[in-house]
């Protein structure tokens, strides 16, 4: 390890907490102004281990809430993982994959989110930065000991990609990302509209879904898929937007947890979606139409 790129990072950090710290700070002032003109009380910052009353003590593996949490953490810890987090639009699926990513902290390539918007959000090009845009054909080049995620992965992995050199490069990602030290995390609205090995995953993370979500989802899937939906029942967007249900078959998880977005996280990191198969008669501008990743998708945020 180089002495410059310790002081890189060690520089990194101390600049995001003091940043991190200028937000909160600026936060409070702005609240208490309008609380002091609105007499509304100062929500409670939302924090790992912020309780929520919706949640149940124990789930379905026997486990606290907390000792999941703990058990999750320890796999993101590893040096190879892979994720897969579904959902339907709009519940958190990107915030999610980012604060995994920024918990593991290690040379990350993204698919699906611009350079642009990762260096607006002071985690891309420049001083400390540790993450870079990548385009789907560069899949097959990432380097050993790194990660990567693919945002709306349908939109660069689906379905009809089989046989194709982006579809074997995908495949050798999930078969031999052990041997390098690769991990890999990828949210999608429907597994359905993925290909089969965007699901060879060891933690399957689960939002609320779309209409008609279990039953038009992968076989075998139904059971899980029905047990999140009641889980999300009765909560309020905030409580959706930092928690997920979890499963792993071994060691056993299966239950809930929850999350805090990244301190560096802002809407533009989700608002982005790959375009490349957009169609032009539903998009909002002719950058969007003629496949530009850097502009902004009509279809939103996810």
């Amino acid at each position: 390890m180089s002495s410059s790129w310790l002081l890189d990072t060690i520089a990194h950090e101390a600049r995001r907490a003091v940043e991190a710290e200028a937000r909160r700070h600026t936060r409070r002032v702005v609240e208490s102004a309008i609380a002091s003109v609105t007499g509304m009380p100062i929500p409670a910052p939302t924090t790992d281990r912020t309780a929520m009353a919706t949640l149940p003590g124990d789930g379905p593996d026997g486990l606290s809430i907390v000792a999941r949490e703990d058990a999750v953490r320890a796999y993101l810890a590893q040096d190879t993982i892979q994720v897969a987090i579904l959902g339907a639009p709009g519940t958190g699926k990107t915030a999610l994959m980012l604060r995994m990513a920024d918990l593991r902290h290690r040379p990350t390539f993204v698919l699906g989110i611009p350079q642009r918007a990762l260096d607006d959000a002071g985690v891309g090009t420049g001083a400390g930065g540790w993450m870079r845009a990548i385009a789907p054909g560069q899949l097959g080049s990432v380097p050993r000991d790194s990660d990567v995620l693919i945002d709306d992965a349908s939109q660069v992995i689906g379905n009809e990609e089989y046989g194709t050199e982006l579809f074997e490069q995908f495949r050798a990602l999930t078969e031999n990302r052990r041997h390098f030290g690769i991990g890999l995390i990828l949210n999608c609205q429907t597994g359905k509209a993925v290909n089969a090995y965007a699901l060879t995953c060891e933690l399957l993370a689960l939002k609320p879904g779309c209409a008609f979500f279990p039953e038009q989802e992968r076989d075998g899937m139904a059971p899980f898929l029905r047990e999140a939906d009641a889980l999300y029942q009765g909560m309020s967007a905030e409580q959706v937007h930092h928690t997920v249900m979890i499963y792993r078959k071994w060691p056993s998880l299966r239950g809930p947890i929850r999350y805090r977005f990244p301190e560096w996280f802002t809407r533009r990191l989700s608002a982005h979606k790959a375009a490349r198969r957009l169609p032009a008669i539903i998009a909002d501008s002719d950058s969007v139409a003629q496949g530009d990743e850097d502009a902004d998708s009509p279809i939103g945020a996810g």
